[in-house]
């Protein structure tokens, strides 16, 4: 009876014809989201790649900074300690010149006789 019915349908052959379309349309479409699918995933992926090389250069920049950082601190450490050490050896200097005795300036004699002038006569007597 189907038979018979589709041979006496008119439109028979015309719905089959847009089924077969329909079907290659759908196809079609399914090619095209699996496209845009696997773009999607690779789109991702590289998102991914270019987000991890992002984090690598933002640790490599920190951890360069921390380097400068520790480098700065380390040479600021160093003329702390060069500074330090030429206070030191300025006060050990200075200490040294005080326990050195300086030399007394003499101070004229007021109590002491004044020296009077030997008479010629036993100038010459003395020296020989």
């Amino acid at each position: 009876d189907e038979e018979e019915y589709e041979e006496d349908d008119p439109w028979h052959e015309q719905r089959v014809i847009e089924e077969e379309e329909d079907d290659e349309l759908d196809d079609e479409e399914n090619e095209l989201d699996q496209e845009l699918q696997d773009e999607q995933r690779m789109d991702d992926e590289l998102q991914q790649e270019l987000e991890m090389e992002q984090e690598e250069e933002e640790e490599q920049d920190e951890f360069d900074m921390d380097m400068t950082e520790d480098e700065e601190e380390a040479e600021e450490e160093d003329e702390m300690m060069l500074d330090a050490e030429a206070e030191e050896e300025e006060i050990e200097e200075q200490l040294e010149l005080e326990k050195e005795p300086e030399p007394e300036e003499e101070e004229p004699d007021t109590e002491a006789e004044p020296e009077v002038p030997l008479p010629l006569p036993f100038q010459q007597q003395q020296a020989p």
